[in-house]
């Protein structure tokens, strides 16, 4: 799927808008279109874009604390603003709406794509349950097991999929990039930086070793 098929534009239209007319998860984040084409974008995407913001708001998958992370990483802070003008936004928007829920309990993130989820493994946060993405799921699907509170937020996520769609490569690398903190979750150790089980005189141990040892010594005992 195509930002040009989703706003509505002819192929001809959309073949003048450069690092736009692109895979939608492969949104440019180095270099903004032109001005034309981002006012073309403004009202093309603003309904997508403000139900996006209605996600940070409330801080669905721990968006806004991500995405306010990204203040305190130059490159990520760059790239956020760039995306987003080329989505048809103004960066000042989007950090507003971040803001204003990078403190809330993050909701739905067992709803999450799987490259967030993975993400969020590996800088250690746990409790995030199973995954379900976002591609050929219904409403009816991400609705299971949601509390009443969160199910409004169901069809936001609909509505705001093309948008996630192009952004999700940038959510999954600011995560990577920022180790947000995430409200209401558990941040434990980031994978492959757990310290090593050592015995009581302060010996590594190595459970694969031992493992060995053990079926060897089993083998022999026969």
């Amino acid at each position: 799927m195509q930002i040009r098929a989703l706003s509505g534009f002819t192929e001809d239209q959309f073949d003048k808008f450069g690092t736009i007319y692109s895979p939608i998860n492969g949104i440019n984040t180095t270099s903004k279109i032109p001005t034309k084409n981002h006012n073309i974008l403004k009202v093309s995407l603003a309904p997508a874009r403000g139900f996006f913001l209605l996600l940070l708001k409330v801080n669905v998958w721990g968006l806004g604390s991500v995405i306010d992370s990204a203040k305190k990483n130059a490159a990520a802070y760059s790239a956020w603003k760039v995306a987003w003008w080329n989505l048809g936004g103004s960066d000042p928007e989007l950090f507003s709406a971040a803001a204003k829920g990078k403190s809330k309990k993050a909701i739905l993130i067992k709803t999450a794509p799987q490259k967030i989820k993975d993400k969020l493994r590996q800088i250690g946060i746990s409790g995030i349950g199973s995954i379900i993405g976002l591609g050929g799921v219904s409403v009816e699907d991400l609705n299971e097991g949601t509390t009443a509170e969160e199910k409004p937020f169901i069809e936001i996520i609909e509505k705001s999929a093309v948008i996630i769609a192009a952004l999700i490569d940038l959510i999954a690398g600011t995560i990577g990039s920022t180790n947000p903190q995430i409200n209401g979750y558990t941040h434990g150790i980031p994978s492959g930086l757990e310290p090593p089980i050592r015995d009581e005189y302060g010996f590594k141990v190595d459970f694969k070793m031992l493992a060995i040892i053990a079926g060897v010594i089993y083998i022999l005992r026969k």
